[in-house]
């Protein structure tokens, strides 16, 4: 099933569909009916609600704090969690229908990207297997969501030479160390 899954999440190329396949995915990893994935901001503050599946998939917009509730809580300490009864005094803060949950972070090189958080409103749902088979999926999802993220940077900048290039009322040439041509524009055709 893994294998099968992270094949499938390989073979897209846009972030807000990889997310939704990812938290969809999630789901047939493990005992969860609810799947949310958490991306990390740019200031590194607050989680956003990227993407969710099955059970709770209702809420469009959520924010909380980095330290705040479980994702933020496993977004700060940068640890997954395990919580088969999640209204533990020792518990951070949870969706009150949440009676087992697990939250992973997502970590690709050491920097952390988001936090994946599965839940069931069974109480004991979970177990260490599940923990440990949802903190391999996380890592390589994290390297996706990273590769793609890095992907569309370089096909940004792409785009922006090429419009530059376009745009130009000179005639531009490129070429290779062996001065072979390998770009030119609609002037210089």
């Amino acid at each position: 099933t893994l294998q099968e899954i992270s094949h499938h999440t390989s073979s897209t190329f846009h972030l807000g569909k990889l997310l939704q396949v990812i938290a969809a995915s999630s789901l047939k990893l493990t005992p969860a009916r609810g799947a949310r994935l958490f991306l990390l901001g740019e200031e590194g503050r607050e989680l956003a609600l990227a993407a969710q599946s099955g059970q709770g998939s209702g809420t469009r917009w959520m924010r909380q704090a980095v330290g705040d509730g479980v994702a933020g809580w496993v977004a700060r300490e940068r640890h997954p969690l395990l919580l088969n009864s999640p209204h533990a005094p020792s518990a951070p803060s949870t969706d009150a229908s949440a009676r087992s949950l697990i939250a992973v972070p997502l970590l690709s090189e050491q920097r952390l990207l988001g936090v994946l958080q599965v839940d069931s409103d069974q109480p004991g749902a979970f177990s260490e297997e599940d923990q440990k088979l949802l903190m391999i999926y996380a890592g390589h999802c994290a390297s996706l969501i990273r590769n793609l993220r890095l992907y569309d940077q370089v096909m940004t900048e792409r785009n922006f030479r090429e419009n530059i290039l376009e745009s130009s009322p000179n005639a531009i040439i490129s070429l290779n160390l062996k001065e072979e041509i390998t770009s030119l524009n609609r002037r210089a055709e």
